[in-house]
């Protein structure tokens, strides 16, 4: 992201900051009232890569990581349901995160409207600390499953799908901090 024409890289911010952002956010483990938002966040992949709706808008537009840049696309709100599940819009689209259309490992997470139904409701479950940063797997509502990266890597454009949720696999740690502008 560009300010006053100098680049400047949000994961290096200072700590205070993402703890306030983690506190403030309630850790999504932490039930929340119902319709409060929190955000716009960004979500970074514990490789160093962001979460991102990249090249559409619609709704079956999968997504995907990419360079944690701070363009909206890359940018979501947690939206509260109940008990500390979340809707989680993306910033650009107003699309939620979603797994339609199949409920097995493997099924893509998408972007779709943001209905309510349990398809589209995840919960956060902190499964490490690093240098301060609490990292979470996100499990969906609808089929118990994890947001993971379908493949190992750091390039852009490797998508996201669903697998059973581990503490141990890299491409489902997930971290969020303030998309500050």
């Amino acid at each position: 992201m560009k300010i006053n024409g100098k680049r400047r890289r949000w994961r290096n911010r200072p700590m205070a900051v993402l703890l306030a952002a983690m506190t403030a956010l309630g850790a999504l483990g932490v039930a929340a009232p119902a319709q409060a938002s929190s955000g716009p966040y960004l979500m970074e992949f514990y490789i160093g890569t962001c979460l991102t709706v990249y090249n559409g808008t619609g709704n079956g537009q999968q997504v995907m990581q990419w360079s944690c840049d701070g363009y909206p696309n890359g940018q979501w709100w947690f939206d509260w349901t109940d008990s500390g599940w979340a809707k989680i819009r993306n910033d650009a689209t107003g699309k939620c995160l979603t797994v339609y259309n199949g409920t097995g490992v493997g099924s893509a997470v998408m972007q779709w409207n943001c209905d309510g139904y349990a398809n589209g409701q995840w919960y956060g479950t902190k499964i490490l600390t690093v240098h301060g940063r609490d990292f979470y797997y996100l499990r969906n509502r609808a089929t118990g499953l994890c947001m993971q990266l379908a493949q190992r890597g750091l390039p852009n454009g490797i998508v996201v799908v669903q697998a059973s949720c581990r503490s141990d696999i890299p491409e489902q740690r997930l971290t969020w901090y303030p998309a500050l502008g």
